[in-house]
């Protein structure tokens, strides 16, 4: 899965605590990267998860092992969002 490119800019990231899952944030989708070895997180498993809305998300960041938190924003609003892992 290609994490790199123009469409794929990355806008925020975070490390869960226990340091084993890492995610990134671009404006439509979220990736999960997992199963890395030390610090090469692209060496492992990942995942992508596709948002049904495109909009300027700007942070996100773990709130436990399986909530992420993420916030956008546009000219008239701000908004955070839950997001869940199955």
């Amino acid at each position: 899965m290609d994490v790199f490119g123009k469409k794929n800019k990355v806008t925020s990231a975070d490390i869960s605590e226990d340091g084993k899952t890492v995610i990134l944030l671009n404006h439509d989708k979220l990736w999960k990267l997992s199963q890395f070895e030390s610090d090469d997180f692209f060496s492992g498993k990942i995942e992508a998860h596709h948002f049904n809305h495109d909009s300027q998300k700007e942070g996100l960041c773990f709130k436990n092992k399986k909530d992420i938190l993420i916030t956008d924003e546009s000219k008239k609003n701000s908004n955070i969002y839950l997001f869940s892992f199955n």
